[in-house]
Order: structure tokens, then C-alpha cells, then sequence
């Protein structure tokens, strides 16, 4: 199984430049000067946001985060037009923001996704976290987009704790964002439904966050029930160079079974 998580960036699917993910945007437009940044002149989608649906399409399931809500049907549509067998399931935060599950049906069967406005609460913000059951591999998939300055092994356990589960999973994956800078769960577990994720033992674990901060920072995570499992990588994809594979502002992170 291959599974991939990115932060697709707001300002980058809009093609806009803005914010922190300004100078990723930039550099899109300066890299692809035809249609100043878009994929074409009908301004459908952008060219990195583009690029970020080449390399998902690849993969059999997905969580990214920050999906622009005016782009996220053409992200969507795009992405099908890759690989026809994906389904997509997706929660909302910011009126105007999604985290979102992708998954080829052909291999993962039907999804099912267990909760609805779940969030993810600091005292300033709050941000969405979306829980899918996938029957065929008894497998409980999460993916969230955590806020700042939380706690972010304690707010975690207690939203994924309160939902009462009908299923009993065989292993869980949590995909996100996890705004973890100072890499504070780096080397601590999630102790989520009776059972422990934490990040592969086995991998170096990259700094993904973010163009601004030149890559300095982590937070961009993989987490599995499997972390000790040697033939279980995790980190950047394997043929990645964010010199040239520009997708967003964020690197991706991918979880690989051998």
C-alpha cells in the first residue's frame, strides 16, 4: 500500500501570492511564466497545485489539507481524470477550507467516514480532523490539520477518545498536519481506541514546514500502529527534489509497504 499526505496550501491553489505561502506561489508563477502560474489560460487550477495531483494520483489513499474550497471540485475533477477509480471525502474549517481523504475504490474498497465537523480546538482557532473506516483492511484512517500552540498529543487523544466506535480496526494510520515545529511528538505515541501510533522507529523523520522558514521545521506526519515494522518507510517521496517537483509550500510526506 502507498500512501501520501500534503498541505496543498490555500494561496497556492488559488495562485495567489500571499501570506507565508508567498514565496512558494512565486516561484510557481516564475517557473511556469506562460499562463503566469496556471495550468492553462481557463485558470481551472494552478500549475503546482497541478503537479501536487500527478504525484497523488500515484498514490492508493491520501489526506491533504488546506484544499481551497473555490478549486476544490477542479483539484477533484483532475485528479479523476488521472485515475477514475478515486473517491474523495472531506471536512470543513475556516468556511472556506477543507482537510480531504482520497482513495483508489479499486483497492481500498469503500470508505466510510465515521464523523462530521470534528475539530481540532486551541484557544484562537479551531481546525478540522475526519476519521474513515475502510472495511476491506479493517483499517481506521485519520487526517487532520491541527491548529497552533496546542498540546497536540493530549487535544488529539481526547477528540479521537470521545468518538464511540462500531468498528474495531486491526491497525490505524493518522495523516496531517500537525503544526508540530519544535517537533514536540517526535518521539511520543498517540494512544488513540486502545492502541499506539508513532512515527516509523526505522526512518529519519524530514522537515517539511515550510518555503518561508526554508524547510527548517517539522510537522508534516505519517503516524501507523506499524512503527515498528522494518519493511515500513516513511518520509519524503523517494524521487522527490522540491527544487523541481513544486507542489506547494509544504514538502509531502508519503508512508510506503513493502
Amino acid at each position: 500500500m502507498k500512501i501520501a499526505c500534503l498541505n496543498l496550501g490555500a494561496s497556492v491553489m488559488s495562485n495567489i501570492i500571499s501570506g507565508s505561502e508567498a514565496i512558494a506561489v512565486k516561484k510557481c508563477q516564475l517557473t511556469y511564466p506562460e499562463n503566469d502560474g496556471w495550468y492553462d489560460s481557463s485558470k481551472q487550477i494552478s500549475m503546482c497545485t497541478f503537479n501536487a495531483v500527478q504525484f497523488l494520483s500515484e498514490y492508493d489513499l491520501f489526506g491533504v489539507q488546506e484544499v481551497n474550497d473555490i478549486y476544490k471540485e477542479n483539484f477533484i475533477n483532475s485528479i479523476k481524470l488521472s485515475n477514475k477509480n478515486y473517491e474523495f471525502l472531506s471536512s470543513s474549517y475556516h468556511n472556506n477550507t477543507s482537510i480531504m481523504i482520497g482513495y483508489d475504490k479499486n483497492i481500498l474498497g469503500n470508505g466510510i467516514q465515521l464523523t462530521k465537523n470534528l475539530k481540532l480546538i486551541s484557544e484562537t482557532d479551531d481546525r478540522a480532523i475526519q476519521i474513515v473506516w475502510f472495511n476491506k483492511y479493517n483499517l481506521l484512517f485519520i487526517n487532520l490539520h491541527a491548529p497552533h500552540n496546542i498540546n497536540l498529543k493530549e487535544e488529539i487523544e481526547r477528540v479521537c477518545n470521545s468518538v464511540k466506535l462500531s468498528v474495531i480496526p486491526k491497525k490505524i494510520i493518522m495523516v496531517g498536519d500537525f503544526n508540530d515545529n519544535q517537533g514536540k511528538i517526535l518521539n511520543r505515541s498517540i494512544n488513540i481506541f486502545g492502541m499506539e501510533l508513532r512515527l516509523s522507529l526505522f526512518n529519519e523523520i524530514p522537515t517539511t514546514c515550510c518555503a518561508d522558514v526554508d524547510y527548517n521545521a517539522f510537522g508534516d506526519y505519517i503516524l501507523t500502529t506499524d512503527y515498528d515494522n522494518k519493511n515500513l518507510y516513511f518520509g519524503l517521496p523517494l524521487d522527490y527534489d522540491r527544487n523541481t517537483n513544486l507542489y506547494s509550500d509544504h514538502d509531502p510526506v508519503v508512508l510506503l509497504y513493502f
